[in-house]
């Protein structure tokens, strides 16, 4: 019986360090997906008798054995330190996995053997590890990156730290808590029943609209004006008092609880003045706070896949909201946009929004959602590396050409065109609009025609302040594109009703020739 050569491959989570055990060594490579081993494999031309089956973010091993025509003998089988395989189980959905199959060889080809070892090691990047010791590793292209977290690829964003655990409750804690709770429900029956015994009857709220003379509705609403009170979003200075006491609080090491704090704090305000100095010095903290808890970002991979799937599950809701109220079809998919993050793909499609894919796409929901994740772990961009690269000349001019042409339309109510030639013809006279606040300095041409990346950002950046906007001649946004017309336009008008009408043409009914692109003037449209 002629001796064997067995290829045992090792593939943990994608992406990571594969391993290639051949004749007694060990060479490690490095793949970033689970297809790309096959696609180097294939390259060669070594025919798989043995297929494997890969899953998301489960560990496990598999086997393969290649077949190679051109040597005749082997060195060795597999070192008795590596631990054995253990079988595949294949997942419910694929097939079973027939068992790995040792290719027989003939004898004495050593030399073909380490050729065919060195032209796989080429082709698929692999590279022999240090546990071998035979030979220095080498710099691998393909290395993967240090930044695992999104935390890590962003360094210059805060980072959302994580709530420390509360300490488990003792069991007099407990009964104490639940006694707390019995004699908290008491209480919130005898003040409902005492609430429901002052309020007025239809009756009631009748004779004192009466005897005030005003409406039944304006006596509703003043009984009702705790109810319908909203609170403020916006910065206030007690808000503001109170973060600051907060954070002096908590730098003391106080282990009270919620409540307890809540009061504290109340009494430490009341008991204390400060001067407006101070009071400013705690509005701009309490801005700060609010926009560094706005720009930070998750502080590890768990944390931002909680933070995904909370965000899926209340898009799932308003979408189904948006779809029952409105009758809007809505779709959202969400991928991850780093092969290192562990985010599982979302799609929910409200009613049947997903036949939209195959039928109008060609592709199922599932084969969109894949491709989608796939550009995304290709684009691996932190976030400066994706404003910049929505900040370049030909997005920015893009988007001024859009603003302005879609401020046009919506004041004056029609699909109006937007022309720089002729503006003051065609848009101020025609339209009986202008365009006010354009940035000095930039010159008033088409936006792809503005050269300069900070000229174009300057535009850019005034039409989203509504600095450079849209405004009518007479101050208002009339319904109709021509609401007041000029005195000369007028007359002109008037003229052409009394005149006589114009002869047709003698070619009036037959089909014209096509225009000769020689004749046809450039066109002023954007």
């Amino acid at each position: 019986m002629p001796d064997q050569q067995e290829f045992t491959f090792r593939f943990p989570t994608y992406p990571h360090n594969e391993q290639l055990h051949v004749e007694g060594q060990d060479y490690q490579g490095y793949a970033r997906y689970p297809g790309e081993f096959t696609d180097m494999m294939a390259s060669i031309q070594l025919p798989a008798t043995h297929s494997y089956a890969m899953a998301p973010h489960q560990r496990f091993q598999a086997a393969e054995a290649f077949q190679f025509s051109d040597f005749s003998q082997s060195s060795g089988l597999l070192d008795d330190e590596l631990p054995p395989l253990p079988p595949v189980v294949p997942d419910n959905t694929l097939p079973p996995l027939p068992p790995v199959v040792p290719v027989a060889v003939a004898e004495n080809a050593s030399d073909a053997s380490a050729h065919a070892r060195d032209a796989a090691m080429a082709a698929c990047n692999w590279q022999l590890s240090q546990e071998s010791g035979d030979e220095e590793p080498s710099t691998d292209p393909l290395a993967p990156p240090s930044r695992a977290t999104w935390a890590e690829r962003n360094p210059m964003n805060p980072v959302i730290k994580t709530r420390a655990r509360r300490t488990p409750l003792t069991p007099a804690q407990k009964e104490a808590r639940e006694v707390a709770r019995l004699q908290k429900e008491i209480r919130d029956a005898a003040l409902a029943a005492d609430v429901k015994a002052m309020l007025p009857t239809k009756d009631d709220i009748k004779r004192c609209a009466a005897k005030h003379e005003v409406d039944i509705k304006k006596v509703e609403e003043l009984l009702a004006v705790r109810l319908n009170a909203k609170q403020k979003r916006e910065k206030q200075l007690y808000n503001a008092i109170m973060h600051h006491e907060k954070i002096r609080l908590d730098n003391t090491g106080d282990k009270s609880t919620g409540q307890e704090r809540l009061e504290k704090l109340h009494a430490i305000i009341k008991t204390k003045s400060y001067t407006r100095d101070e009071k400013d010095f705690m509005l701009n903290s309490l801005e700060q706070y609010r926009q560094e808890k706005d720009n930070s970002v998750r502080c590890s991979n768990h944390a931002a896949n909680m933070h995904v799937h909370n965000t899926g599950r209340q898009m799932a809701e308003l979408a189904d909201g948006a779809a029952k109220r409105a009758g809007v079809y809505v779709a959202v998919m969400i991928v991850r946009g780093h092969i290192n993050d562990t985010i599982q793909p979302f799609f929910y499609a409200t009613d049947n929004s997903e036949e939209f894919f195959e039928g109008a796409l060609g592709f199922s929901s599932d084969e969109v959602l894949h491709k989608f994740e796939q550009w995304g772990c290709n684009q691996s961009a932190n976030l400066v590396e994706r404003a910049q690269a929505a900040d370049t000349l030909g997005n920015v001019r893009k988007e001024c050409t859009e603003a302005i042409q879609e401020g046009l339309r919506s004041i004056t109510h029609s699909g109006a065109r937007m022309y720089y030639d002729s503006y003051e013809e065609k848009v101020v006279q025609g339209y009986r609009a202008r365009l006010v606040g354009w940035p000095a300095g930039v010159p008033f041409v088409r936006p792809s025609k503005i050269g300069t990346v900070g000229a174009i950002r300057r535009l850019r950046d005034a039409l989203d302040s509504e600095e450079c906007r849209w405004e009518t001649l007479d101050g208002k946004r009339a319904p109709k594109r021509r609401r007041i017309l000029g005195p000369s336009r007028a007359a002109n008008k008037a003229k052409a009703s009394k005149a006589a009408p114009r002869k047709k043409t003698s070619a009036s009914g037959t089909r014209r020739a096509p225009i000769s692109p020689e004749t046809i003037e450039d066109s002023d449209r954007e």
